[in-house]
């Protein structure tokens, strides 16, 4: 199989081949004046399983059209297999149409992604708040990892927790609020919202005094930090 890096994971590309004691394919990418991506695969692919490393996260627009050029070219060039490794999978949010008229993103990128010639999909704690998995979206395999365990286990070793407890902003984030208790050895919670008035909201956890302890917050997505502010000053 050969190992192949997009602009966004090229060090995970090279940590990733040296782990199968293999060197990462080459793979060009540049950008023409007027914005537009160029992209080159430099090396024989015919025949060949290749694992094409794109995450998409800081520049999802990017580095989803990036994917999708290089998956085609891929293709194009008689790939036998193109496996979507994508660390962070774009567009989960818009998963269903909340207002009339709302595109939903999730299935068209999923769409895309399929019909440049993806073979099969792994991601990492895909943003799955209202759909059970990835399969209700994409019509080619998808293998869905978690990163929790390894997160928890790093806080674990890494830092002197007194009295922990681990803090989920909201209820889908229970899931992985509690592995991360479990590992850690301590309690959690998440938080509710308690409507006051049109445009005032009450936040607090649902069930835990958390006075005097040590706070653990864990979501999915962390785009600009607004949510997690929010809850640390509650």
């Amino acid at each position: 199989m050969l190992i192949m890096a997009g602009s966004s994971c090229r060090v995970l590309g090279v940590k990733i081949a040296r782990e199968l004691d293999t060197r990462p394919s080459c793979m060009e990418s540049r950008r023409f004046p007027d914005g537009e991506l160029y992209v080159r695969i430099g090396e024989d692919v015919s025949g060949q399983d290749v694992a094409l490393i794109q995450s998409m996260c800081i520049s999802p627009n990017d580095f989803l059209m990036e994917y999708l050029l290089a998956a085609d070219t891929l293709r194009d060039l008689g790939a036998r297999s193109i496996l979507g490794i994508i660390p962070y999978f774009a567009y989960a949010r818009q998963d269903q149409r909340f207002k009339p008229g709302e595109a939903i993103s999730c299935r068209t990128v999923a769409d895309l992604l399929r019909l440049v010639g993806t073979s099969e999909i792994y991601t990492v704690d895909a943003h799955l708040h209202r759909i059970r998995g990835l399969t209700e979206i994409f019509k080619i395999p998808t293998r869905e990892l978690t990163a929790v365990p390894l997160l928890s286990t790093y806080i674990k070793e890494n830092f002197r927790l007194e009295r922990p407890i681990v803090i989920g902003p909201d209820e889908e984030s229970e899931q992985w609020a509690r592995v991360t208790a479990e590992i850690l050895g301590c309690d959690h919670d998440v938080f509710e919202k308690r409507r006051l008035g049109p445009r005032e909201v009450e936040i607090t956890p649902r069930r835990t005094s958390v006075s005097g302890r040590e706070i653990v917050m864990i979501d999915d997505i962390i785009s600009t930090g607004g949510t997690v502010l929010r809850h640390s000053r509650c």
